[in-house]
């Protein structure tokens, strides 16, 4: 079989079952895995607010916004987080479904259009690889908490 990874099933039917499933456990999950830990992130702690706001009887405005940017932060970090893992890891996922769709195609595909292919599929793949690095940089870059908390790390170290 032409494709770009030698460990594709031989059959038709598996290879497209098989592209189909690690689609789904490779990116739809993890995606709704992220998103639904997220928004339970974030109602935790807009439960907390509320079950500590009324014990103090000084709560002052400042305290409020503090904690609602606090929040808006989270959510913010967990949109980008989100964002950027679907832009890296769905095109490896979609390239793969299209070469197994279109492999009833490949004695038609001019030689140019296969090398082009298997080029976009192996660059998709590379960038998956940067998820796994993405979440330090986007907390640290995005979340002044984050940031603050790395250079007292460092101070501490240095």
């Amino acid at each position: 079989v032409d494709a770009p990874s030698s460990c594709y099933a031989r059959n038709y039917s598996c290879r497209l079952a098989n592209d189909l499933f690690n689609f789904i456990l490779k990116n739809i999950i993890p995606i709704t895995i992220m998103l639904l830990f997220g928004y339970l992130i974030v109602d935790n702690v807009r439960k907390q607010i509320c079950l500590v706001a009324p014990a103090t009887l000084s709560t002052t405005k400042t305290t409020v916004s503090r904690i609602r940017r606090d929040d808006y932060q989270l959510i913010r970090l967990l949109l980008i987080q989100v964002c950027l893992m679907s832009i890296f890891v769905m095109p490896a996922g979609i390239i793969k479904l299209y070469l197994t769709l279109t492999v009833s195609y490949m004695k038609q595909k001019s030689q140019l259009r296969i090398t082009i292919e298997n080029f976009c599929f192996t660059l998709a793949v590379i960038l998956s690889y940067v998820t796994y690095s993405m979440p330090f940089y986007i907390d640290t870059l995005s979340g002044s908490t984050f940031r603050y908390a790395l250079r007292r790390l460092f101070t501490r170290v240095y």
